[in-house]
């Protein structure tokens, strides 16, 4: 997935869309989307990854992160980043109480393995 798909991901969840549907970005919300990518992205990537973080130049150069933190969390992250960055309270709020809610659970662990010491 691209920063470009996460971005409309998030337009889309703010509701900053037309009538249709269509995705409204105006320029201004064009000239920080790279560096709120980048934010969220940075903030993700070190969960899973211990170093070798490299932001992303431009919308369209894929982001590496499984496809559960692509699809559910980042999306999520962005949208609170955009939000704040418009002066849009309501939704700064509601984005930043879920991204953090489903970023929490990124550590959990959902399987116990063999937990009894062997003799």
């Amino acid at each position: 997935m691209t920063g470009n798909e996460i971005l409309n991901r998030a337009l889309l969840l703010l509701g900053y869309s037309d009538s249709q549907g269509n995705i409204s970005a105006e320029q201004r919300i064009k000239s920080r989307a790279l560096s709120v990518l980048n934010a969220v992205y940075a903030d993700l990537f070190y969960t899973v990854h211990e170093d070798g973080f490299v932001p992303l130049v431009s919308l369209s150069d894929p982001i590496q992160l499984p496809e559960k933190m692509l699809f559910d969390i980042m999306p999520y992250g962005v949208a609170s980043f955009l939000a704040m960055s418009e002066s849009d309270g309501d939704n700064q709020q509601v984005f930043t109480v879920l991204y953090n809610q489903k970023r929490a659970g990124i550590n959990q662990k959902t399987m116990i393995s063999d937990v009894l010491p062997t003799v």
